[in-house]
C-alpha cells in the first residue's frame, strides 16, 4: 500500500485562529474589554516587529524564540537562462520552537483522521 504523500503546503491546518478570535478568547478568559485587549496585543505584536528589524532576538514565553539571521551570498542557477547567477547576502528569521512545547506536540495523539489527511485520496 503506497500511498503518495501529500506537499507541505497541503498538509497544512486548514483550520486558523484569526487574530481576532484570539482577542475574543482572552476577552472571555480575562473579563477585560475586547478593545483593550486589542491595544495590548497589537502593541506587543508591534514591539516584536520593532525588535526584529532592529535585528535583536524575540523570546515569547513558553513558545518560541525568533532570531534575524544574515544568510550569506550566494551562487544560484537563473531558472529561465540556466545561467549561474549571484544572490546577494539578506535578513532572515529563524524561528525555533521552544523545547518544553515540542514535547508537548510530541504527546498529541494522530488520529486516523490526522494520518489520512496527509495522503492523497487514492
Amino acid at each position: 500500500m503506497n500511498k503518495k504523500l501529500k506537499t507541505v503546503a497541503e498538509r497544512k491546518p486548514k483550520r486558523t485562529r484569526t487574530h481576532i478570535q484570539m482577542i475574543a478568547d482572552v476577552a472571555r478568559d480575562t473579563g477585560f474589554k475586547n478593545k483593550d485587549i486589542k491595544l495590548v496585543l497589537d502593541s506587543y505584536v508591534n514591539h516584536i516587529r520593532k525588535e526584529m528589524l532592529q535585528a535583536r532576538s524575540v523570546k515569547i514565553k513558553d513558545t518560541c524564540i525568533m532570531m534575524p539571521m544574515v544568510k550569506p551570498p550566494r551562487q544560484v542557477m537563473n531558472m529561465a537562462t540556466g545561467e549561474p547567477a549571484y544572490m546577494d547576502a539578506r535578513w532572515s528569521i529563524v524561528f525555533k520552537l521552544e523545547s518544553g512545547l515540542i514535547n508537548e506536540m510530541k504527546e498529541m495523539k494522530v488520529t486516523n483522521r490526522d494520518l489520512n489527511n496527509i495522503y492523497y485520496k487514492q
